[in-house]
C-alpha cells in the first residue's frame, strides 16, 4: 500500500555540532579533513597502528631473511639465545619484555583511542 508524500513527516531540526555541518559550509577540503574526518576516524587509525605495531615487533622472517642477522631483532635474539645452548634465562628475561613492552604501548593507545574529550 503506497503513502502520500504528505503522510511523511521531516527529520526534526536539531542542533547539530559544528563538526557535523562544517563540510557543509565554505571550508577548505584540508580543514574537512582535520577537523571532522580524522577525529572521526580516530579510534580505528589508533587500533589500525596497534595491530601493525604488535605484527612487526614480533615479526622473524622479514627481517632475517632480508637483512640478516647483525643486529640481531629481539625474536631473532631469542633464536640466537635458545640454539646457543644454556642460555634459557636470558632468553626468557627477553621475551618477557617484549611482553611486557607490547602491553603498555597497547595499554596506553586503547586509552588513547577511548578517551573522551571535555
Amino acid at each position: 500500500r503506497l503513502r502520500h508524500l504528505n503522510e511523511i513527516r521531516p527529520i526534526p531540526q536539531t542542533d547539530a555540532p559544528k563538526s557535523a555541518t562544517f563540510s557543509t559550509e565554505s571550508a577548505r577540503p584540508r580543514d574537512t579533513l582535520l577537523r571532522v574526518i580524522i577525529p572521526s576516524a580516530r579510534i580505528g587509525l589508533i587500533i589500525g597502528f596497534v595491530f601493525a605495531f604488535i605484527l612487526t615487533f614480533g615479526d622473524f622472517v622479514s627481517p632475517f631473511y632480508l637483512g640478516g642477522s647483525n643486529p640481531p631483532t629481539l625474536s631473532i635474539l631469542i633464536v640466537d639465545t635458545t640454539k646457543s645452548g644454556q642460555q634459557w634465562p636470558r632468553a626468557a628475561v627477553v621475551a618477557v619484555m617484549m611482553i611486557v613492552t607490547l602491553f603498555i604501548a597497547a595499554s596506553v593507545a586503547v586509552a588513547a583511542a577511548y578517551r573522551r574529550k571535555g
